[in-house]
């Protein structure tokens, strides 16, 4: 972004860290030099770090690593790594859509 916008501020450190108000874009952006990263929007904040990212929204949290994902919501929770996936719910557990149901 322009740095020298009126609708957006950035503040950049001497190794190069960086701060991000953005009002057009309606977030605020926090990147370490480094390579890690935090994003705070209207309905999101993501933390990121190489390949992992975690994400929180106001109906659920996803943790992502590589080929893993871990969601949680109010619902159920999802474990998939490649293509494993086990759902835990108020109706019981699903392992691989349906290969094995506990209820």
């Amino acid at each position: 972004p322009d740095p020298g916008g009126t609708q957006t501020r950035v503040l950049v450190t001497t190794l190069g860290h960086k701060v991000i108000l953005d009002d057009l874009k309606a977030e605020i952006r926090l990147l370490h030099s480094a390579n890690g990263e935090i994003v705070m929007k209207n309905d999101d904040i993501t933390l990121t770090i190489g390949d992992s990212e975690t994400k929180l929204t106001r109906d659920e949290i996803t943790v992502k690593v590589n080929q893993s994902v871990i969601t949680v919501n109010a619902n159920e929770i999802i474990l998939e790594s490649g293509t494993g996936k086990i759902k835990l719910s108020l109706a019981g557990v699903d392992v691989n859509n349906g290969a094995v149901k506990v209820t």
